[in-house]
């Protein structure tokens, strides 16, 4: 009995610690398993973690380059004398930069936000960086006038993340142009302006400033001629061309809202010139008054610069505001008349002179020479006079229209008879145009020119 009893106390002993054994490797499985599980939650949760304080360092670092930037900038732009808003159609990158203006806008691989400023020793612009790049960020820059006061300027930057189109980061602010003549945004919802270009010359009232365009064309009987001095008054190659091209320039300044043109052909004479026209509100005017041109007669150039001139003196006399003047001379050959009231003493006065050729200096043929002393000669007593007298100091581009190289000369030492040695006020340009496109790209060249001058009310154009 005792050896069975013993037995069973085995038996029984055995089956306990089998038993035992099973529920500790449960229980170990189990609590492994708890393990893991705790171990990817808190790995989860330091990734997180870890992102979390990386994206707060990103918005922290830009916030801080953004305000550090837009404290710089709020300095400049409230002494800067011009500020213009530029949308995506003005400025694509830094290619676009024109010289002495500075500027705010997206690095070309859109990672900074950089500010170029204009040196003018070395006549480059310096790059500055004012919000630096970020792992995996692309930025978005905006701006934006603000209606309810016409000084303020809304600058807004976004940071997404590469390939995404979402903000991950959004940062505003608003600086302020106080002392700037003028404050343009260019932009428009579908096109808005993402850079900012501004400059502190010291500049007038846009609003008091008038841009005054005398166009001198030529309308001679060689107007008729093919470009190569080829042909006659019923093959009107040059005269064709020059309407067109010159139509087409005064769609350019039908863009500039405060020019105006006055109209001189010439011939034998510049008789009745027409009167200041404002280019915006008149274009169609001024186009039908240069289809109306027909080519004839003879080479009075230096009567259409006599007329020239004294349309910009009365037209500076009779306005209160700045008047900034240029004259475009379009000739397209020698000249063979000059003024005169009895055929042998030079006029140099105002008004018409007479339509008989018996009363005009020069035979229409034979003399160049002295149809260029008379240019020369109005030019030194009248154009180029650079004291307080000075009614209107001109800037005078003069355009060989012509194949012929005698003939070019001819136009480019007129242009030189406008250059002022010393006074940069009063100068003279000359344009080589031998065929269509070559006109086109001269008038062109004459409209930018402008343009880059009166920046102040149409800012940094192409």
């Amino acid at each position: 009995m005792v050896t069975l009893n013993k037995k069973n106390e085995l038996s029984v002993s055995k089956s306990s610690v089998l038993s035992t054994r099973g529920i500790t490797l449960i229980e170990l499985l189990i609590a492994m398993s708890l393990l893991t599980l705790i171990i990817s939650v808190a790995g989860s949760m330091m990734i997180f973690s870890n992102k979390s304080q990386a994206t707060v360092q990103i918005e922290y670092q830009i916030q801080s380059d953004m305000r550090l930037a837009s404290e710089k900038l709020n300095q400049e732009i409230r002494y800067s004398s011009a500020v213009f808003m530029m949308n995506e159609n003005q400025y694509r990158n830094s290619g676009d930069l024109k010289s002495d203006w500075n500027y705010v806008a997206l690095s070309d691989d859109k990672t900074e936000i950089v500010q170029y400023i204009w040196n003018d020793s070395t006549g480059l612009h310096d790059k500055k960086v004012l919000v630096h790049a970020q792992d995996g960020i692309l930025y978005g820059l905006s701006f934006k006038g603000v209606i309810s006061d016409s000084k303020l300027v809304h600058f807004k930057l976004d940071g997404f993340t590469s390939g995404s189109t979402d903000s991950k980061v959004s940062v505003s602010t608003t600086l302020n142009a106080v002392n700037s003549a003028v404050v343009d945004d260019s932009g428009t919802n579908l096109a808005p302006s993402l850079a900012l270009a501004y400059r502190a010359d010291d500049i007038p009232d846009p609003d008091k400033v008038t841009v005054a365009v005398t166009m001198v064309l030529d309308k001679s009987g060689s107007m008729g001629y093919q470009m190569g001095g080829i042909g006659n008054g019923s093959t009107a190659v040059r005269m064709q061309v020059m309407k067109e091209k010159a139509k087409a320039l005064i769609d350019i300044f039908a863009e500039m809202n405060n020019v105006y043109i006055s109209l001189v052909p010439f011939s034998t004479n510049a008789n009745n010139p027409g009167n200041f026209l404002n280019a915006s509100t008149n274009k169609s005017a001024l186009k039908n008054a240069i289809d109306g041109l027909n080519a004839n007669g003879g080479t009075n150039a230096g009567d259409g610069i006599r007329r020239s001139y004294y349309q910009h003196v009365d037209f500076n006399n009779s306005k209160t505001e700045q008047v900034i003047n240029y004259t475009i001379v379009l000739m397209d050959g020698n000249p063979t008349f000059w003024p005169s009231t009895n055929g042998s003493n030079s006029y140099y006065g105002t008004g018409n002179i007479s339509d008989s050729t018996s009363l005009m200096g020069g035979n229409g043929s034979s003399t160049i020479q002295g149809s260029m002393d008379y240019i020369k000669n109005f030019s030194n007593s009248y154009i180029k006079i650079n004291n307080h007298t000075q009614a209107a100091f001109l800037k005078t581009f003069v355009i060989g229209f012509t194949g012929v190289s005698e003939e070019v000369e001819r136009a480019e030492e007129i242009a030189q008879y406008h250059n002022h040695p010393t006074d940069s006020r009063i100068k003279g340009m000359y344009y080589a145009a031998t065929n269509s496109e070559e006109l086109e790209q001269v008038f062109t060249s004459i409209a930018d020119y402008i343009l880059r001058e009166t920046w102040h009310i149409y800012g940094p154009l192409p």
